[in-house]
């Protein structure tokens, strides 16, 4: 039987980030507030990214090692049979595929940068080897070092959004009367880009997909429209309430760039946020980005799980 949480303070939580012993070039540090969230300085790039990964391992390892078992469809092993058929689906998505052609495409910049936050969250793994978070604890998994495979994984994972969700509910249902109709529709229609909210836009979701109820909305206004002269960005992600929550705040501070924003564990850049120069948001846009289509048997074979 796993015990409720006990009760900790933010010394406690705070003695397990590591502060001896790291690979840092020069020095740096990690400020946090009485929310826990990380305020990074550093002189270099490659520090900055390194303090990036241990504060995202530090903070929320256990929602990275389910988002690593998501992506590999690996949930059975700690759900057991139940999801075993999720591991299968989750397989047949095959996130990883692609992952040494995204590395090996990485610009150099760019590789020094995920090879450091890499080396963040592993050094983190390394100094507390037996300190498990409650969730780590309920699933029965313990982490394990990480690899940049992994993280592309999981990056890809990320990155499906609704999209995926959409064209997966099509796929379920590609033996249906209606399947080819939606998919054409869908084709036509997928690349126009439509706010969701308004009666009429309501209208084209439902008709286009069968009153499924997601979406996200991103506006921005002019600077001439504003009353500070400045311009505008308001993003809302329409993202389901979750313990624990997909987003960690963290600031980073290093020569050439202060930024601060919403980050995803697992992912080394902020994906909502602002700098002094700039800000940033997202939306989805309900692109037709990929194709999915059905499996023979000897496909879906090499797909399965052990059961």
């Amino acid at each position: 039987m796993i015990s409720r949480p006990q009760h900790t303070t933010i010394e406690d939580r705070l003695a397990h980030f590591p502060s001896k012993g790291l690979r840092l070039k020069e020095a740096a540090s990690v400020r946090w507030s009485d929310n826990l969230v990380p305020f990074i300085e550093a002189k270099n790039q490659e520090d900055a990214a390194y303090l990036f990964g241990m504060s995202h391992a530090f903070l929320r390892i256990g929602q990275m090692e389910i988002l690593r078992r998501v992506s590999q469809g690996r949930l059975s092993e700690s759900a057991g049979p139940f999801a075993v058929d999720l591991d299968r689906a989750l397989r047949i998505f095959n996130f990883g595929y692609a992952a040494k052609e995204v590395i090996a495409a990485m610009p150099q910049e760019t590789r020094r940068w995920v090879d450091r936050y890499l080396e963040g969250i592993n050094d983190y793994l390394a100094q507390n080897p037996k300190y498990l978070p409650a969730d780590l604890k309920a699933a029965n998994a313990a982490p394990t070092p990480w690899t940049l495979e992994e993280l592309v994984g999981v990056w890809r994972l990320a990155s499906t959004d609704v999209n995926w969700l959409v064209q997966l509910s099509a796929l379920l249902d590609l033996e249906k009367p209606w399947a080819e109709a939606l998919l054409k529709q869908t084709q036509q229609t997928g690349d126009e880009s439509k706010p969701s909210f308004g009666e009429f836009q309501a209208q084209n979701f439902k008709s286009l997909f069968f009153a499924t109820e997601t979406g996200s909305n991103s506006m921005v206004v002019s600077a001439k429209k504003s009353a500070t002269g400045s311009p505008l960005i308001a993003s809302d992600p329409h993202l389901a309430i979750t313990i624990p929550n997909i987003w960690v705040v963290v600031a980073l501070s290093y020569p050439g760039s202060r930024s601060v924003g919403l980050s995803i564990p697992g992912v080394p850049f902020i994906a909502l946020g602002r700098s002094e120069m700039a800000a940033w948001g997202g939306t989805n846009m309900w692109g037709i980005s990929t194709a999915l289509h059905s499996l023979t048997p000897e496909e879906l074979a090499s797909a399965s799980v052990t059961e």
